[in-house]
């Protein structure tokens, strides 16, 4: 295991800003699941099927109810969600998260992606469109989600 300061894997290069003592990781670039198209109940099932074979928590959280309109209250509300010990490891879904998605390399939402990246969990990304471009996720092992 290693301590979070930056990790370069075999396929890309990742180096956080955010280095959270608490967080020990693997030699594995965190994991961001991306479904699109995908119906809620549909979705639900397969994220609560994933956190029960890891034997993890399940929290689903509004991608609105994280970044809303003022900076301060979206820090306080992803820190509420990633530093809650009860969720250090837990099976992150992000619903409506479409914003985030067309504009990753936004301001407005680095400090999302910082939290993410040093989240110990998977993390799933909601949306109902695919990325234009994933130069802002380049920092994540990426897998799109499709469920037949």
């Amino acid at each position: 295991m290693l301590q979070l300061q930056g990790l370069i894997s075999e396929r890309r290069q990742w180096s956080p800003v955010l280095a959270d003592p608490d967080c020990v990781i693997g030699t594995a670039m965190p994991q961001l699941l991306i479904a699109t198209g995908i119906s809620w109940p549909r979705l639900r099932a397969r994220a609560k099927q994933l956190a029960r074979e890891a034997d993890k928590t399940l929290v689903t959280v509004r991608f609105a109810a994280l970044v809303g309109e003022s900076w301060r209250g979206s820090d306080r509300e992803i820190n509420r969600l990633f530093s809650h010990p009860a969720k250090r490891d837990a099976v992150v879904v992000i619903r409506s998260a479409d914003a985030l998605l067309a504009a990753p390399e936004s301001p407005r939402f680095s400090y999302l992606l910082e939290r993410i990246a040093a989240h110990r969990g998977k993390v799933i990304l909601d949306a109902r469109m695919k990325p234009t471009s994933l130069a802002g996720f380049s920092r994540f092992d990426i897998e799109f989600i499709a469920i037949d």
